[in-house]
């Protein structure tokens, strides 16, 4: 453990030899978590773009599905028009 905290240790003495091994660990334990940002990032990324395109079909099927519902509300109005004639017709005639 002791070795560890000296491997650590700033390089403030000149006569430690660790320096250039602390440096190097440094420099390899940086690269480590510059790595493992570098994923993240590009999972978080893949993630945002998956969820974008899946919001983008999700939209899609609510225009279909408006689209769908205006054009039978136009034929319900139009067969209501005709039986709301037919009624009115009946009841003159009567």
């Amino acid at each position: 453990m002791n070795e560890l905290f000296e491997l650590f240790q700033s390089r403030e003495r000149p006569h430690d030899n660790h320096g250039g091994q602390r440096d190097l660990l440094v420099d390899r334990s940086r690269r480590a978590e510059q790595g493992a940002a570098t994923k993240a990032i590009a999972r978080s990324v893949h993630e945002a773009a998956s969820g974008t395109n899946q919001v983008s079909q999700n939209i899609s099927g609510v225009t279909d599905a408006t689209s769908e519902t205006g054009h039978a509300a136009g034929l319900v109005l139009q067969s209501s028009g005709r039986t709301h004639s037919a009624f009115v017709d009946g009841v003159r005639a009567a």
